[in-house]
């Protein structure tokens, strides 16, 4: 279950006895937030053995839900949420839901964690998409360094270190860029050991190519869940052919989409 930060949720649990009818207990709800912190929010008893809560999720990570029930029953029920901060993706969910013909937001969820997925895929083989400022401190030799994050858009600062000391940030035009690669070059006086390069890596514009090959990914990994659940694969023309297109993680027409756009192999 994928929800965004600052998103309030509606939290229910229906406790039932031995012979599964509804009965009133002591139950207590524990939300351990990503930084490890907890809280108990307070739990609502609107009818006999129902008992909700509603919970604002304040952190991005990953949520540990805990119902537990004491007295007549003695249970405990553990869950946990993903949630993520609002940010810009490779693709919307809108787009995403469009371009599957999906009209209902039953699947909503499921969806953003697909699209998130489908983004870390595609980075592995084309590099960063998303415009996406990054700070890094990079150890030196020579004339040349790597930024982590490729392409680059734009170097906004480059800072030598002495041991643990930030010295003058270098001027422009005293260093190059290669955007495609990430290389950094200072020909002349070579770099410092230690290096904080502040830049902007990704693509801008996204070229339309890799966000078609997102939202077809994207897709791709759904409608594989709902073949296993018994629906039927885009394109497949009977349970065979969509079991077998639920096998594949990365479709060809994906990776045809993707070829103009991969990295280099890298030279060790």
């Amino acid at each position: 279950m994928t929800s965004l930060v600052g998103q309030r949720e509606s939290l229910r649990l229906e406790v039932r006895d031995e012979q599964g009818a509804l009965t009133d207990a002591t139950v207590v709800l524990t939300l351990t937030r990503p930084d490890g912190t907890t809280t108990q929010p307070a739990v609502d008893h609107p009818v006999a053995g129902v008992y909700t809560a509603q919970v604002t999720y304040d952190q991005a990570g990953d949520w540990l839900r805990v119902w537990q029930t004491t007295g007549v029953v003695v249970s405990v029920d553990a869950d946990q949420v993903h949630v993520v901060a609002p940010a810009l993706r490779i693709v919307s969910l809108a787009e995403v839901k469009e371009h599957g013909n999906i009209t209902t937001t039953a699947s909503d969820r499921e969806l953003l964690d697909f699209i998130g997925t489908a983004q870390q895929m595609i980075e592995h083989l084309v590099g960063a998409t998303v415009p996406t400022t990054v700070t890094e401190i990079l150890t030196a030799s020579g004339s040349r360094l790597w930024l982590t994050r490729a392409p680059v858009i734009a170097v906004a600062s480059v800072t030598p270190y002495a041991g643990t000391t930030p010295l003058t940030p270098l001027a422009a035009g005293t260093w190059t860029l290669d955007p495609a690669s990430g290389s950094l070059a200072r020909p002349y006086g070579g770099w410092a050991a230690r290096v904080e390069v502040v830049y902007r890596a990704g693509r801008a514009p996204i070229p339309e190519a890799i966000r078609w090959a997102a939202k077809e990914l994207a897709i791709h990994l759904w409608r594989s869940t709902q073949t296993l659940r018994g629906g039927r694969g885009r394109g497949a023309v009977d349970d065979q052919a969509a079991a077998v297109g639920a096998g594949y993680g990365l479709p060809h027409r994906v990776e045809d989409a993707l070829g103009p756009f991969l990295r280099a192999p890298a030279v060790a």
